[in-house]
């Protein structure tokens, strides 16, 4: 049965839906054993949905760091190990499209099996492509993979003033610029249907997948908290959380935000705005119909859901728990847990 996946103070649950996504009883708790003082900061699904990463912080004793460690699962209530994996953001990218590994780089490119823990180094040493200028060494500012696993494109920081833009074969072969830039480059996704790449840069920003028809829909995308954009199923529109103000609370002044890629129409998902509430990490549903999102607008932060035109607004979680992390649409989780 499909559902939606999600974070609730730390912890993870699965609240199931219909075909019309509303949902199928209450949500309930996954079977996951967080280590002691470990709480969930990121569920990652892979490409297809089939499996998740669990990115998990434990807080250390006083005046020390905390950890991270990670956790692989077939959602919502499949066994929960621990990935063999030892990496810190924002060293790890996320996932390939092959659905077995994960993206990991900073001054190189390398792919690690989440099962395994093994390592296929890509590029050794991303100076390798710039043939020597600009001078500096090349650091990692975004990096993706194309969804037929054939290409790669990655943003290149130069010391916070200078950003290139490439791309090169999945081996990391045939490196070639597609630009120079002196705006940050990151979040980087590619459509699904792999016509077009969707980054932040000079705003929202969106070109064809050769790097051509490079042009910028919106200025609102929030960089902080690690918010993403993300592409509809249908590759024609794209949701993304945008900040009206700067503060330290990421629910005062953002809304999610939708964009039509063949029209250029943006509009808020919610057309009402409530004074000192926020919406935050809109995802969609698989036939692109439907959003859902995090919002405080009933006072605490809940999951909730409307069509894309804001309609049929509604909200899904009452629990009161405290919710930060981006809830995740499952197209078929099994039966519930």
């Amino acid at each position: 049965m499909p559902g939606i996946l999600y974070e609730s103070g730390g912890e993870p649950y699965w609240l199931a839906v219909n075909d019309k996504s509303q949902p199928v009883g209450p949500s309930v708790r996954v079977p996951f054993e967080l280590p002691a003082d470990g709480r969930i900061m990121e569920i990652s699904p892979s490409p297809n949905g089939s499996r998740v990463l669990y990115h998990v912080v434990i807080k250390g004793p006083p005046d020390s760091e905390n950890s991270s460690a990670y956790y692989s699962s077939v959602p919502p209530n499949g066994p929960v190990y621990p990935s063999p994996i030892e990496v810190r953001p924002p060293k790890l990218w996320g996932w390939h499209s092959n659905n077995q590994q994960l993206v990991y780089g900073w001054f190189d490119i390398a792919l690690i099996d989440v099962n395994t823990g093994d390592v296929s180094l890509v590029v050794a040493d991303l100076d390798t492509w710039i043939g020597g200028a600009p001078v500096g060494n090349a650091e990692l500012d975004g990096l993706a993979f194309s969804p037929n696993g054939q290409d790669l494109i990655a943003s290149l920081a130069f010391g916070g003033e200078t950003w290139q833009v490439w791309m090169a074969n999945a081996d990391g072969s045939g490196p070639r610029k597609l630009f120079d830039t002196h705006s940050a480059v990151f979040d980087i996704h590619w459509s699904s249907d792999g016509t077009q790449i969707a980054f932040a840069g000079s705003g929202l920003e969106v070109m064809d997948s050769d790097g051509k028809n490079r042009r910028t829909f919106s200025n609102k995308p929030s960089s902080g908290y690690g918010f993403e954009s993300r592409w509809s199923p249908d590759s024609r529109f794209i949701a993304y959380t945008g900040a009206e103000v700067s503060g330290l609370d990421p629910f005062v002044g953002t809304r999610a935000y939708i964009v039509d890629i063949d029209t250029g129409e943006e509009w808020p998902l919610v057309p009402d705005k409530v004074e000192g509430r926020g919406e935050i990490q809109p995802a969609w549903s698989a036939d692109s119909q439907r959003v859902i999102f995090i919002s405080t607008r009933s006072g605490a932060s809940e999951i909730w859901m409307a069509n894309r035109d804001g309609t049929q607004l509604q909200q899904l979680t009452t629990d009161g728990k405290e919710k930060s992390v981006s809830p995740v649409w499952i197209a078929d989780g099994g039966p519930e847990p």
